[in-house]
């Protein structure tokens, strides 16, 4: 069905795109190009201007709509949300690391998700006091210093995720929720107190970065987005791809 042919975490390489200065992009709105021109790096262009790129033509082969009736707007505490004139409904979300961004796509199902580069991770206790409730704090504690990054890469991003899938995002202090890992690549969330729902979720690894979404029993696939023929749909001008 159209779910299954449509869902997957889509990597994007921002670094794979030049000219992203040229932002008269017929595609994105008078919003979200001033919100481009907002982000600091070349590089963060970039990554949302591609994103945004990528979900448009997405949406539009799984709606069967024209690219130009897509509209990305912003729901509640920020999320960005898809409409377009059937008043149907697509579930996606972003998230970006240095080295690539996600989009993960799930057209039926609402869904969070959340990449780090295990390197990005900062080190020592300020972050992990920040992130983490007192349980989760003292795993971390004892675990040997060369464990330490990847563990909490792992927790904070099935964090993120989990907020993100319930649409608080940040608002909401990452302490009041817990993580268990599962055992291989599964976890669970659940809000201290019965504040959230309990949920699972997955994680996924890519060169050098890990990936976590909520729910996890969407069983997404990573996706090395299909560049070429993405381009020559959006017909964008402004964008090349480096070879």
């Amino acid at each position: 069905g159209p779910v299954s042919e449509y869902s997957g975490l889509y990597i994007v390489r921002p670094s794979s795109f030049i000219n992203v200065e040229l932002l008269e992009v017929y595609a994105l709105s008078a919003v979200e190009v001033n919100q481009a021109m907002c982000l600091r790096s070349v590089h963060a262009r970039a990554a949302y201007v591609v994103c945004r790129l990528l979900l448009r033509a997405l949406v539009s082969a799984y709606a069967q709509v024209p690219f130009d009736q897509i509209e990305i707007g912003q729901g509640e505490y920020g999320k960005p949300v898809v409409t377009y004139p059937a008043g149907m409904c697509v579930e996606f979300n972003i998230s970006h690391s240095h080295p690539a961004s996600v989009l993960a796509m799930a057209p039926a199902v609402p869904i969070g998700v959340d990449i780090v580069e295990v390197a990005e991770v900062p080190e020592g206790q300020g972050f992990a006091r920040r992130v983490l409730t007192d349980r989760e704090f003292g795993v971390w504690s004892a675990l040997q210093d060369n464990r330490r990054a990847e563990w909490l890469g792992r927790v904070w991003t099935a964090k993120e995720s989990y907020l993100k899938w319930i649409g608080v995002g940040l608002k909401v202090d990452p302490r009041t929720v817990d993580v268990s890992w599962l055992g291989g690549m599964s976890f669970r969330v659940a809000g201290e107190k019965g504040a959230f729902p309990s949920a699972y979720g997955s994680w996924r690894a890519y060169e050098g970065c890990l990936i976590a979404f909520v729910p996890g029993d969407l069983d997404l696939s990573v996706i090395l987005a299909p560049w070429r023929s993405v381009l020559d749909n959006l017909a964008c001008q402004g964008f090349s791809e480096l070879t």
